[in-house]
């Protein structure tokens, strides 16, 4: 969730309007994003630890229309589990 945020903030940060006249431009942002899982979140422990061996962490946007985008969610959790969502997001 903290790469789609950064995104966000990124795709925002870089337009020289006022806060409140910013929108999200879907054709900037779509795309696959991938980084591998190097640190799994242990909520027990509230520290981290290694996750399996060559996973990935992965994000697809894909525009629907100018209100509308898919938006795919894979992460890889401590002990092996997977999260995983598959949805689409409506632009408010």
């Amino acid at each position: 969730m903290s790469l789609l945020f950064l995104i966000l903030v990124v795709d925002m940060a870089s337009r020289e309007v006022a806060p409140a006249a910013v929108a999200l431009d879907l054709d900037r942002i779509a795309g696959d994003y991938q980084q591998p899982a190097s640190r799994c979140p242990v909520s027990a422990a509230n520290g981290v630890e290694s996750c399996a061996q060559n996973a990935t962490d992965r994000m697809i946007i894909q525009k629907i229309s100018d209100e509308h985008a898919r938006i795919v969610l894979h992460s890889h959790q401590a002990g092996g589990h997977q999260c995983h969502l598959d949805g689409v997001a409506n632009l408010t």
